[in-house]
């Protein structure tokens, strides 16, 4: 897959998080915001890092790379981090656990899913690629 196809993806999803909040889904918004974040984080890998869609195999295996290659390698801000291990948490807690997303986490969700976004997109239209 590559940088192209992730961030068609990304756009797919945030939407799709957004219909879903206003559908008052918040399980299903965590879901996809999460992933929004997930596949622009992979987009960002492999844009900056040549890190293939093959080589990270488990979502805490991404997070780890983004963490250590985006934010402690690139120097990217440290919530960045947080905000895609807390959405990968909230994905988890909606698709695996039996309590539901509440509306106040998913309007935080959103938000830093588009803080997410908007930096990742900013760092890859600056570099070029």
């Amino acid at each position: 897959m590559t940088r192209d196809d992730l961030m068609r993806k990304t756009e797919v999803a945030a939407r799709a998080a957004r219909l879903l909040f206003d559908a008052q889904d918040f399980d299903g918004c965590a879901n996809r915001a999460y992933y929004a974040m997930f596949d622009i984080a992979r987009a960002f890998l492999i844009a900056r890092h040549g890190i293939t869609t093959d080589a990270i195999k488990t979502h805490s295996g991404l997070i780890s790379a983004f963490s250590r290659l985006g934010v402690k390698q690139d120097g990217l801000p440290v919530d960045l981090g947080r905000w895609l291990n807390q959405a990968g948490e909230a994905r988890a807690s909606a698709d695996y656990d039996t309590r539901s997303v509440n509306a106040e986490t998913a309007t935080v969700l959103l938000l830093n899913m588009d803080r997410f976004i908007a930096a990742l997109s900013k760092e890859l239209d600056a570099k070029g690629r």
